[in-house]
Parts: C-alpha cells; sequence; structure tokens
C-alpha cells in the first residue's frame, strides 16, 4: 500500500490546520490503510462530506484506469461525470446514497447501478459500466460521521449475460439453440451469483469489525483526554496508564476506557 505525504486540496500541508482537521485527516489515513489491506480485489474509495475523495485501494485504480495523482483530494463528480450515453442519472443516484449514508448513519446498497466511467483512452468518450455498490459511514475518533467508504463491485459482466438471457427469452419461437443457449447463460449466472454473495457477506463482517474498530478508538481517544487533564501528562503518558489498568483488572483496554469515560460523565453530572 503506497502512503503519499500529507498533501491536502489546495496543495495544503497538516500544518495550520486545526486539530479537528487532523483528526479527521488521520482517521481517513488509518481508513485507507486498513481497507486497502483488508480488500484487495474489490474497488474502496473514501469520500468526505464535500465529496472529495480521501483515499482509495489499488483495486480502485484498476478499476477507474486512474492514477493517484489524478484522483486523491479531487471531486469525485468531477473526475466521474453523468455519461451522456447514460439516462439514469447516475451522479444523482449515488449522491442521494452518499447523503442518506452522511444522514442517518447507516449503510445504503445500490445493488445494479449504472455508471459509466470516463475512458482513458479517448477523451470525451465512456465505458459502459454496471456495479453493485455498497457505503458505508466512515466514523472518525470524536464520534461523528466524517465520510463515506464505498465498495464497487464491477458486474458488467454478469449484467451482459441477463441481458443476453433476456433477449433470447423474448424470441417468440425460440429453436433448440435457442434454449441450448438459455440453458448455457443460467449456468454463467449460477456460477456468477455465489461469488457475489461471499463478496459482500465478507464486506459485511470486514465493516461491522472496522466500525467496532473505530468506536474502540474514539471511547480510548475520549479516557485518554481524561486521563491528561487528571494526570498533567501527555496522550503516549495518558495510554500506558490506560494499559496498566487494563492489565490490573484484566479487562480489555475499550472496556477500562468505556467505564473510565462514563464515570466522569457521572462526576460532571453530579
Amino acid at each position: 500500500m503506497r502512503i503519499y505525504g500529507p498533501l491536502l486540496k489546495g496543495g495544503t500541508t497538516l500544518v495550520g490546520r486545526s486539530a479537528l482537521e487532523r483528526a479527521h485527516e488521520s482517521a481517513f489515513r488509518c481508513a485507507e490503510v486498513e481497507y486497502s489491506r483488508k480488500n484487495t480485489s474489490t474497488g474502496c474509495v473514501l469520500i468526505d462530506r464535500d465529496f472529495r475523495i480521501r483515499g482509495f485501494n489499488e483495486a480502485y485504480e484498476a478499476a477507474t484506469g486512474l492514477s493517484r495523482g489524478e484522483m486523491q483530494d479531487h471531486l469525485l463528480f468531477d473526475l466521474f461525470p453523468d455519461s451522456p450515453d447514460n439516462s439514469e442519472n447516475q451522479v444523482d443516484r449515488v449522491r442521494g446514497s452518499y447523503e442518506r449514508v452522511l444522514r442517518c448513519r447507516r449503510s445504503n446498497t445500490l445493488w445494479v447501478q449504472r455508471y459509466d466511467i470516463p475512458d482513458p483512452a479517448t477523451p470525451g468518450g465512456f465505458i459502459q459500466k454496471v456495479w453493485t455498490l455498497n457505503h458505508q459511514p466512515l466514523v472518525g475518533n470524536d464520534g461523528t460521521v466524517i465520510g463515506v467508504v464505498q465498495h464497487a463491485e464491477d458486474i458488467t459482466a454478469l449484467d451482459c449475460v441477463l441481458a443476453s438471457l433476456a433477449r433470447t427469452l423474448s424470441v417468440a419461437e425460440a429453436d433448440d439453440d435457442h434454449w441450448w443457449d438459455v440453458v448455457r447463460q443460467l449456468g454463467t449466472v449460477g456460477r456468477a451469483l455465489p461469488r457475489y454473495r461471499e463478496t459482500y457477506l465478507a464486506l459485511a463482517q470486514e465493516n461491522n469489525q472496522l466500525r467496532e474498530a473505530q468506536a474502540s478508538r474514539a471511547v480510548i481517544e475520549q479516557a485518554k483526554g481524561i486521563l491528561m487533564g487528571q494526570h498533567h501528562c501527555s496522550p503516549d503518558e495518558a495510554f500506558q496508564i490506560l494499559r496498566q489498568m487494563s492489565q490490573a483488572t484484566n479487562e480489555k483496554l475499550r472496556d477500562v476506557a468505556a467505564a473510565l469515560v462514563k464515570e466522569n460523565a457521572g462526576l460532571r453530572s453530579a
């Protein structure tokens, strides 16, 4: 996985940015590394609340035909506009899915989405594509939804098989050759569907694990902040105190952190 320098939009570096902006930038970097490590065959891209690309894996680069320099920190819909040959308003539908995820903090899936992509070899041209797009909320260390994670599975080949099958079945007087073609294509679909099902079951499990990891990271950061205030220590020293508490009580680090946060909230409300 390639990790590049901390350049943000407009060439600005992390220096001089607010603590919240730096925290969000760190969260995007951690998520990019995590998703790139776990999803090697499915395209994955991280989008912030302004619809700007903040990270992606190599499978996404391969699927789009664009390099990191061409995509990183660029607006998603500027890079992938509506295709003039696609009447489905692909941008509006995908943007609507993103906005539902940001608003409701829940995943949203477009199971069959026609979304043509620009053809790098033909200026002004597009490559026809059909996708299954799974969108998940990306939660920062402060517990807020800072963006969306898109998993993009290219199902263009499967869509072509189903379209061909539909055309074959529409023949009024199908002969034996037509029906054998139907059987062969059904076999292709049958072999493909279990693979897609397994892919999305694996994605769902990975997303649950990542959400749990992000929630744990958020509560640990809160607990460190409490300890830093109580002991006037550095973040590393606060984390060591948490580890010692975890070892002494034989409890998981996140459980110790959650208990400390809850106890501190109770003291403040008393």
